[in-house]
């Protein structure tokens, strides 16, 4: 069972990736980590371990067609996924179950709510923390004498 001296290994090389994106509008605008920043934080590192990711929809989603407030078209879509993380050597691996929900106002609802099942499953089996700058994260935990 490799797989988890390679995941770990893994959260060695990575600590922390920056938020790179804002969704929302107006005053409800926030920050967020965005799907292709994980990525791009991560997969060296999987390829270089040899851990491959494969999710799997566990069941049927739930497509629910409604409007905004506005009186735009909205489709809501919600699943559950099995996330596995493969180890390619010995074939060992764990899966992690995750639940995702998106809205879209044409036909990628299904493939948003993919797509942060994904993210957050690597998130959460990495301990990654996410935050806007690492310089203000690292502060707010340590001393300004161990900050400098």
């Amino acid at each position: 069972m490799q797989i988890y001296k390679k995941i770990n290994n893994i959260m060695k090389k990575v600590e922390f990736i920056t938020k790179d994106g804002k969704l929302g509008f107006g005053n409800n605008t926030f920050s967020v980590v965005t799907h292709d920043k994980v990525l791009s934080v991560v997969r060296k590192h999987f390829v270089d371990e040899g851990v491959i990711i494969i999710p799997s929809q566990v069941e049927k989603g739930i497509s629910i067609d409604g409007t905004t407030s506005k009186g735009s078209k909205k489709i809501r879509m919600e699943a559950l996924y099995d996330v596995s993380f493969i180890d390619i050597e010995d074939g060992s691996n764990i899966i992690i179950r995750s639940e995702a929900h998106a809205e879209d106002s044409g036909d990628k609802a299904a493939n948003k709510c993919l797509t942060y099942a994904v993210k957050n499953a690597l998130l959460k089996v990495l301990m990654l923390q996410t935050g806007d700058d690492i310089n203000k994260e690292l502060k707010n935990t340590i001393t300004d004498a161990q900050f400098k």
